[in-house]
């Protein structure tokens, strides 16, 4: 995904959950091993974003583009983002995958 691309939907990843009452926190944070492309909140809880693009639904689309080794680096980078923040709620990951103009939402997803 071109960097544009990319910024373009994570912007409307952002605007789609603060529509549903999340509250932004951060974009792109970034660590040598990951990047968090969205930090959200939503009452007590912190919400880690992964936010994928598709143009087509090909290969299994957005959801299918995030191994399990992704999902790891991201779990550490969450973790080291809560302990350098001092932070100590619930947390969870969330998708928002964009295929074809149309946003699927994965609560919980890893």
């Amino acid at each position: 995904m071109s960097t544009c691309v990319g910024h373009e939907a994570e912007q409307q990843a952002r605007i789609f959950l603060e529509q549903h009452d999340y509250r932004f926190i951060a974009a792109n944070v970034r660590y040598r091993f990951a990047e968090i492309d969205l930090i959200m909140k939503k009452a007590s809880t912190i919400v880690f974003v992964e936010v994928k693009y598709r143009k087509r639904r090909n290969f299994g689309g957005a959801v299918a583009a995030i191994a399990p080794q992704q999902q790891r680096r991201l779990q550490r980078a969450a973790n080291y983002y809560l302990q350098q923040n001092r932070i100590k709620t619930a947390a969870r990951f969330d998708v928002i995958a964009i295929e074809d103009k149309q946003i699927n939402w994965i609560k919980n997803a890893f």
